[in-house]
């Protein structure tokens, strides 16, 4: 089964997804004995369904894969592969989470999280679902770009304080943030 992973690996690396998931499938069901080869495995069969515009089926196999099992590198990789999954299915609030997620494991994982997470904020219009995103993710890399999205919506709004107060925490929390500058403006 190992042999047989790498291999489909080596497909999927050379962009022939189809191909991958044969000799993926083959390594899953000649793998009797190794749990987490196993997740890996389904993983890398997800990530070739992805490839191939299966979506649906490449959720239905990322959300089978026990995270846990995984190294901290695949980690990294399955949470962006579910962040891009629900991105493309509209399911906002689950991308962002994925994605918030994911820079809670590795905050320089932000270039790639970047345009998903930017993505994802876009779609989500309603206060109360990014104030639980908040709630639950205060302090990743990625937060004060949540923070700032919601700032906005409440100023938009009319919700002077709620957004200046915001505005206040990404100034006090993130002084490194390259939304420093725009929240100072904004608070002006």
């Amino acid at each position: 089964p190992y042999l047989l992973h790498v291999k489909g690996l080596a497909l999927l690396g050379l962009k022939r997804p189809s191909e991958a998931l044969v000799e993926l499938q083959r390594a899953l069901n000649d793998n009797e004995y190794f749990r987490d080869l196993s997740q890996e495995i389904m993983h890398h069969m997800a990530v070739a369904n992805f490839d191939l515009g299966k979506l649906s089926r490449s959720l239905e196999l990322a959300n089978k894969v026990q995270i846990t099992s995984l190294n901290d590198h695949l980690k990294v990789n399955h949470r962006i592969l579910k962040a891009r999954l629900y991105l493309k299915k509209g399911l906002w609030i689950e991308s962002a989470s994925e994605a918030l997620a994911t820079a809670r494991l590795a905050a320089d994982a932000y270039r790639v999280l970047g345009p998903i997470f930017d993505e994802a904020l876009a779609g989500i219009e309603k206060p109360s679902d990014l104030r639980s995103l908040i709630k639950e993710y205060p302090d990743t890399s990625i937060s004060d770009r949540l923070m700032y999205r919601l700032a906005k919506i409440e100023l938009r709004d009319g919700n002077n304080g709620d957004g200046q107060a915001l505005l206040r925490t990404i100034l006090s929390r993130f002084p490194t943030s390259h939304l420093y500058l725009a929240a100072s403006k904004q608070l002006q």
